[in-house]
């Protein structure tokens, strides 16, 4: 159990805290564009990410337990079904579940075979057949600790978030390439988050504000041209993360530091122009400042729904523990 450094007053009173994690659980909740709740869907679980299916029927969550370790589940929407996709041994993680464009595979990362720090999920890439049948292929190891973000519509690319082991994590969006010599390059420096507009020539993703580039809780939206990226656009004015394109790539969404979705119109052409951000509605208990829990939802493809996973329970139990007299209990010389 982890506790604080204790303090002592000037009285002797001693002081200190102790937190307990309880288990993850959450809830498919449908909401509309008003943030009205239409449905919840399926069980509750342990889900920390997940992923909507091209054809809106499915979703691919990530499934984690007390440890944090996890795997990858599939949810029919139809039928309120969950089915297992992988089957983890007791120390890994599975997680960041992506579809491809056809709904044929979910890519995922895993922390087996992995190099990464102690405790991060982020690992080696690897895809497996939605239906649960056949095995699966490994698509990307190295010393690398890295994580999927998308998958190009076309199918001629992933890009995936690298851990930068440092005293604090920092993040870069690399390219896969799934044709020729398949040799990554880097997109971007100090960036996470990135997905593809649907025609696969932007990238909008997430990125630290230059003043606190440390500081995961001040963060904004943008978007880039791809593959050169050399046309940048910012589309949060306010702070902002886990941006997510409309279907047809007309409209943008993404959440705020204090728990709004956001929508930004967007004229496409040969250039992209940008609307105002405005609010469509509130998250419910969906906390913004945690790494995983910024991924907790996804948008239909026309954008008229939103499923989010919503909260049950609090993650932590922080307790305050006041000690009188403590120093009596010493032993004496």
């Amino acid at each position: 159990m982890p506790w604080s450094e204790p303090s002592v007053s000037e009285n002797g009173t001693l002081c200190f805290t102790d937190w307990t994690f309880s288990d993850i659980n959450s809830q498919v909740t449908k909401f509309d564009r008003s943030g009205k709740k239409i449905d919840t869907i399926g069980p509750p679980g342990g889900y920390s990410d997940m992923d909507l299916s091209p054809d809106d029927t499915r979703l691919a969550l990530e499934q984690v337990d007390k440890t944090y370790e996890g795997d990858i589940w599939i949810l029919d929407l139809r039928r309120a079904i969950k089915t297992r996709l992988t089957t983890g041994a007791p120390t890994e993680r599975n997680d960041g579940p992506r579809w491809s464009a056809d709904g044929s595979q979910v890519l995922f990362s895993s922390n087996r075979e992995s190099s990464g720090r102690p405790g991060s999920s982020y690992g080696n890439l690897y895809s497996k057949p939605s239906s649960g049948e056949g095995s699966e292929t490994a698509l990307l190891k190295s010393k690398q600790p890295k994580s999927i973000s998308d998958v190009s519509r076309d199918r001629r690319y992933i890009l995936y978030e690298s851990e930068i082991e440092t005293p604090r994590p920092e993040y870069e969006l690399w390219v896969l390439p799934l044709f020729g010599e398949r040799k990554p390059f880097l997109f971007l420096q100090s960036a996470y988050q990135g997905r593809f507009s649907p025609d696969g020539r932007w990238i909008a993703y997430t990125e630290p504000a230059p003043t606190a580039p440390e500081n995961l809780a001040k963060m904004n939206v943008y978007v880039r041209s791809f593959p050169s990226g050399e046309s940048k656009w910012r589309i949060s004015t306010n702070g902002g993360r886990a941006p997510r394109w409309r279907g047809d790539g007309r409209e943008l969404f993404y959440w705020t530091e204090d728990r709004k979705m956001m929508s930004v119109e967007v004229e496409t052409g040969t250039d992209l122009h940008f609307g105002t951000p405005k609010v469509l509605f509130e998250s419910v208990k969906v906390d913004p400042k945690s790494e995983d829990l910024v991924q907790r939802y996804a948008v239909s493809p026309d954008g008229q729904y939103f499923y989010v996973l919503v909260d049950q329970t609090p993650p932590i139990t922080v307790q305050i523990h006041v000690v009188l007299n403590w120093a009596a209990d010493l032993p004496r010389k």
